[in-house]
């Protein structure tokens, strides 16, 4: 079973949401809280939790501040990745959201972010890299933005590149809800899953495997 919840399995306990948490400056509370989040999965029999959300605060006024990390990407590097970390130890799958520069809720699907690489590392992405390489997250949710003017779900140089080849990433990438347009692209991308999926996604697979556009070896890839 699946649930999605950014700060607890919904119908569970409620917790400090994870900015306030991590105001404490304090691992072992970020730990404490990921143990318990994990147990409230258990006693619900879910297992696999989309959350917690870990885009940057980059503006005051995107609408899910209060459920992203903090403002200050090196803090929520070291306690995200503690709170991942013994979520998971108790065998709960984590899907950290939304992979990455979701800067606003309004009019976020579609929205073209623009940035230059130094500003995506060090901010956008510094907390998500904690959440990857420390944290041995195994799942994430893509944004519904795109990354300059290239779907978050089709972008091959986050995807591949940095989280597939840098940071060592081997879990599942799936894309928001109706997010992923492109279903063959997203996963010549990295993007395993597509949500929802849909007959058209199904048949333009089908096809592009049958006429060679895409090599059987990443469907494989995508569906282990």
């Amino acid at each position: 079973n699946a649930a999605d919840g950014p700060d607890g399995v919904p119908n569970g306990n409620a917790y400090a949401n994870f900015n306030l948490s991590c105001s404490s400056w304090n691992t072992e509370v970020l730990a404490k809280r990921g143990d318990f989040i994990a147990e409230d999965c258990m006693f619900q029999n879910v297992q696999f939790l989309w959350g917690p959300g870990f885009n940057v605060h980059r503006t005051p006024y995107s609408g899910r501040n209060f459920e992203y990390v903090s403002e200050d990407r090196c803090l929520a590097y070291k306690l995200g990745a503690a709170n991942i970390a013994a979520m998971q130890a108790k065998g709960l799958n984590v899907g950290i959201k939304h992979f990455f520069a979701n800067d606003q809720e309004t009019h976020r699907s579609g929205l073209d972010t623009f940035a230059t690489e130094q500003t995506l590392r060090e901010i956008c992405m510094r907390m998500f890299e904690g959440a990857f390489v420390e944290g041995h997250t195994l799942s994430t949710m893509l944004g519904t933005n795109n990354i300059g003017i290239t779907s978050a779900s089709q972008h091959k140089g986050s995807l591949l590149d940095v989280l597939r080849g840098e940071w060592g990433f081997k879990g599942l990438v799936m894309s928001d809800w109706n997010a992923g347009k492109d279903a063959v692209t997203s996963i010549v991308a990295g993007n395993d899953m597509l949500q929802p999926g849909q007959d058209r996604q199904y048949k333009a697979i089908l096809e592009a495997v049958e006429n060679g556009t895409l090599d059987l070896a990443l469907l494989d890839r995508s569906v282990k």
